[in-house]
């Protein structure tokens, strides 16, 4: 399914997407925690 989706987006962008998901993860927290 991802690679039938991401099939018209450039390799690079597609890279940069997974890197700012990536971020997305890191940076979110559970509720109520000081990072």
């Amino acid at each position: 399914f991802f690679a039938e989706a991401l099939d018209p987006i450039s390799s690079h962008n597609q890279q940069l997407l997974l890197y700012l998901m990536g971020k997305m993860v890191v940076t979110t927290t559970p509720e109520g925690s000081t990072p």
